[in-house]
C-alpha cells in the first residue's frame, strides 16, 4: 500500500495545479472506499508473522487486530517519536490512528502517514496515563474523530525509572 501520493512537478505546475490536487483527492478517497481492510491487515499480519522485531511491533498488531475485533472506531496511540502510530499504520487498520504528540516535531513527521491524524497535546508523564488519555479522547471528540460511547483502542508505552 502506499502512504501518501504526489503530484508530478508537470502537473503541479500547469496550469490547474489546484484543480489536479483536487482530483486526486478524489480518486485516492474512491480507492479506498473499496479497500477491504480486513483482509489487507490479515495479509500483512500473516506476512509478518514469527518475524517481529520487538514487543511494541508485536503490540501494535494486537492494537489492530482488537480494533477490528471490537469494532473500535479508532486506535489512540500516545507517542513522543512516532514510532508506535508508524507501526500500527503499518497493518493498515480499517479505523483512523489518532496520534497524541506533545511536539510540531512529531506531528509534522507522521503528516504523510497514511490512517494518522496527529494531534499536538502536551502531556507530562506526572498527570498520570488516565489524565493524558481523558485529554487525548476530549481533543479527538473536538476535531469529530470519535463521538460519546465510541469503543477506543489505546496504545501508550511507558519507561520504567531506568529508561526500560
Amino acid at each position: 500500500g502506499t502512504d501518501c501520493v504526489m503530484l508530478s512537478g508537470e502537473t503541479a505546475a500547469g496550469s490547474f495545479p489546484i484543480e489536479s490536487a483536487r482530483m486526486m483527492v478524489k480518486i485516492c478517497r474512491e480507492a479506498e472506499k473499496h479497500m477491504d481492510f480486513i483482509l489487507t491487515y490479515e495479509r500483512m499480519a500473516e506476512a509478518c508473522k514469527g518475524s517481529f522485531r520487538n514487543a511494541d511491533e508485536a503490540i501494535c498488531n494486537s492494537a489492530v487486530r482488537l480494533a477490528i475485533d471490537s469494532g473500535a472506531s479508532m486506535i489512540l496511540a500516545l507517542t513522543s517519536t512516532g514510532f508506535t502510530p508508524r507501526h500500527i499504520a503499518k497493518f493498515k487498520p480499517p479505523v483512523p490512528i489518532c496520534a497524541v504528540a506533545p511536539t510540531e516535531e512529531v506531528c509534522r513527521g507522521l503528516a504523510l502517514v497514511r490512517g494518522v491524524v496527529a494531534l499536538r497535546t502536551e502531556f507530562d508523564q506526572a498527570d498520570g496515563t488516565g489524565a493524558i488519555i481523558d485529554r487525548a479522547v476530549a481533543e479527538a471528540k473536538s476535531f469529530g474523530i470519535v463521538s460519546a460511547g465510541d469503543t477506543i483502542v489505546v496504545v501508550h508505552r511507558t519507561l520504567d525509572d531506568q529508561g526500560r
